[in-house]
């Protein structure tokens, strides 16, 4: 007889997937920092379940499929609530800018799942991952919030560009469904030597993150988003001098 059940994983992936429904009723409440602090906690379940699931070796398409499904809640719906309730409700356009990113979100997870059903693996994202673009507009809600500790640059220019939020959230939509690739963090390994300058600054990163917690969160995060576009236009330099470089040749 066939034995039934799911893997330790999959427990993490439903506690994600109980961040995102917690997130929207906080959202709906008017909590929005409770709102957003589920966000983040489903998104460091999302990180540990995939880790933990291939450490094991227990992945599955029903990990997939279950995975897919927490994200699109946690890092699509609850994010769009979120910025609804609390900044995008007075816009004229807000409810379609809120189901263009939550639409980018599910068509991407779908694209993702597609992807790994029929055995396609990358060594990087291709667009911007749904669990980066959900954190980042839960960290913006912290920080449009007031906390106690907070980066000085950071706490006064987000409140200035928070009038250009929808165009903002256009643009993540547009760069999750893009082909501009993102580093896969999942491809370093725990087990292996890293260069001393580089535990310096991941042990600088902690402390920064310890003491401002939504600031640093939020710099890590749009560094990141900035890694995939100026990925692109390296490449784009490259590709310039590469074909310049076959013109002179020719000549």
């Amino acid at each position: 007889m066939k034995k039934t059940g799911i893997y330790i994983p999959s427990v993490l992936t439903a506690l994600n997937l109980g961040c995102g429904f917690f997130s929207i009723i906080n959202a709906i409440k008017g909590n929005f920092s409770t709102s957003a602090w589920f966000i983040l906690g489903g998104w460091l379940l999302d990180i540990l379940d995939g880790r933990l699931a291939r450490i094991t070796g227990t992945e599955s398409n029903f990990g997939v499929e279950f995975d897919s499904f927490a994200d699109l809640i946690t890092f699509g719906v609850a994010p769009a609530v979120l910025l609804w309730t609390s900044y995008l409700k007075n816009y004229p356009l807000g409810k379609f800018v809120c189901f263009i990113y939550v639409l980018a979100i599910a068509i991407r997870l779908a694209r993702f799942n597609v992807r790994a059903l029929t055995g396609e693996r990358k060594k990087f994202f291709e667009g911007l991952p749904s669990p980066i673009s959900g954190s980042l507009w839960a960290v913006f809600v912290l920080l449009m919030q007031g906390p106690k500790r907070a980066i000085s640059f950071v706490s006064k220019s987000i409140p200035s560009w928070a009038h250009l939020l929808p165009v903002f959230v256009l643009l993540i939509s547009f760069l999750m469904l893009s082909k501009i690739r993102y580093t896969k963090f999942s491809n370093f390994r725990l087990t292996g030597l890293i260069p001393f300058r580089v535990f310096i600054i991941i042990i600088f990163s902690l402390i920064i993150v310890f003491i401002y917690p939504e600031s640093a969160i939020f710099l890590i995060i749009l560094l990141y988003v900035l890694s995939g576009i100026l990925d692109v236009v390296i490449r784009f330099i490259k590709m310039r001098r590469k074909k310049g470089d076959i013109i002179n040749v020719v000549k």
